[in-house]
């Protein structure tokens, strides 16, 4: 159950462990598949990590898979949400972009840049830059 629900009731609890084995199975069955047949996607890189030449074992896959997901899911809304209130706002670029698509991928990149859909990136150094 994620940490910080209001509401811990039974009937929420039962929900998502039904959620979570429904989700182990179908990505379980896929990091299987990925295995033994890769493709060029993020599940087959997962299936085939290695760190330290040791394989991660299923529990580690999925719970990647499943940040992929949550993280995944919460940015991307973020991102079209912020790119079509652009749009909404600003009708001269949207005709702009209608009548010169090559300009897309860079509204889509100057979208992440000036008003990116997450709040910040946080990192710990593990050690001094200068002395």
């Amino acid at each position: 159950m994620p940490v910080g629900n209001p509401d811990p009731s039974i009937d929420k609890v039962r929900d998502y462990l039904i959620s979570l084995k429904g989700f182990n199975e179908f990505f379980g069955n896929l990091l299987i598949e990925r295995r033994a047949n890769p493709t060029e996607d993020i599940i087959s890189d997962v299936a085939t990590a290695e760190v330290n030449d040791e394989e991660l074992n299923d529990a580690e896959m999925l719970s990647m898979l499943q940040q992929f997901l949550v993280a995944g899911n919460e940015t991307t809304t973020k991102l079209l949400t912020n790119l079509i209130h652009r749009l909404a706002v600003d009708s001269e670029l949207e005709d702009k972009l209608r009548s010169n698509p090559d300009l897309i991928d860079n509204f889509i990149e100057e979208g992440l840049r000036y008003e990116a859909p997450v709040g910040g990136l946080f990192r710990m150094a593990r050690r001094y830059a200068s002395e």
